[in-house]
């Protein structure tokens, strides 16, 4: 996870904590007095930020554990070798020609021409049809 998401995430559940907070008060004092000018940003960013579901009642999200102190792996940007390879292991389980109209299949007929951003489609594609050949 980014230190921005991360950020985010304190924003949002600060956000969360003084409507929660506003609530309360509402229901326990008669009127709290005006917030000075001198409040930090972050006190700015909370009261701007919008009013989100309690705690409660949020779904659970891996990317919101932003206590874990484990870091996110950054996403791997896929390259031709990536693709390379999951068509190498296709055309292993199966035939040259099956991998070629595979990439066919993408739009292109050398593995030069494919668009980058067909990598991860074509890939996901090699790995299931070489995994369901493979299976008895």
């Amino acid at each position: 996870m980014t230190i921005e998401a991360t950020l985010s995430n304190i924003e949002k559940l600060l956000g969360v904590i003084a409507a929660n907070t506003a609530k309360a008060d509402a229901t326990t004092a008669p009127a709290q007095p005006a917030p000075s000018a001198a409040k930090s940003k972050a006190a700015a960013k909370v009261k701007a930020a919008p009013a989100e579901k309690p705690a409660a009642e949020k779904t659970e999200d891996a990317n919101d554990d932003f206590l874990n102190d484990e870091p996110a792996a950054p996403a791997k940007e896929l390259t031709k070798d990536d693709v390379r390879a999951a068509l190498v292991s296709y055309q292993k389980a199966t035939t040259q020609e099956n991998a070629r109209k595979l990439l066919g299949k993408f739009g292109a007929e050398t593995l030069g021409a494919l668009a980058t951003a067909k990598y991860g489609e074509i890939i996901a594609e090699a790995q299931k049809l070489a995994a369901a050949k493979a299976a008895p």
